[in-house]
């Protein structure tokens, strides 16, 4: 089924290799676990999921993406996977309170210099250039 963007009210866009893709909103209220890696993303700027106030798990892993800027999370997120990226900074300020885990791994232009979420209980940063240690909140 095709539709065009003014006949759908509630999508996600993300800009992929070439094109824009989207996700249409309507049917997914209760939707809990979004996987979309290896899916050629490489923008994500702007992009708002509290359309989908239930997700708690985002995979974004493996694809193209340098930045995070004005995403706007949904509330009950915990589990963010953002690694094998090409994302050069992170802001974790616009993370919701209810971020356990996030994931960082292999981001090579990735400068950590950020505070990360106090909920979180687990953070990959493996691969990643630490120009300063960030405040960590305790990890477990």
């Amino acid at each position: 089924m095709s539709y065009s963007l003014n006949q759908i009210p509630n999508l996600i866009l993300f800009e992929s290799v070439g094109c824009w893709f989207q996700i249409h909103l309507n049917n997914a209220p209760k939707l809990q676990y979004l996987t979309l890696s290896s899916s050629g993303t490489f923008n994500i700027q702007g992009v708002s999921f509290l359309e989908l106030p239930a997700l708690t798990y985002i995979n974004l892993s493996n694809n193209h993406i340098r930045s995070i800027e004005g995403v706007q999370w949904p509330p009950l997120l915990e589990d963010l996977n953002l690694s094998k990226n090409e994302l050069t900074r992170v802001d974790c300020t616009c993370m919701p309170s209810t971020m356990l885990c996030l994931d960082l791994t292999d981001n090579p232009e990735l400068v950590v210099d950020t505070l990360f979420p106090i909920s979180l209980t687990a953070l990959y940063l493996k691969g990643s250039y630490l120009d300063i240690l960030p405040s960590l909140p305790k990890l477990e």
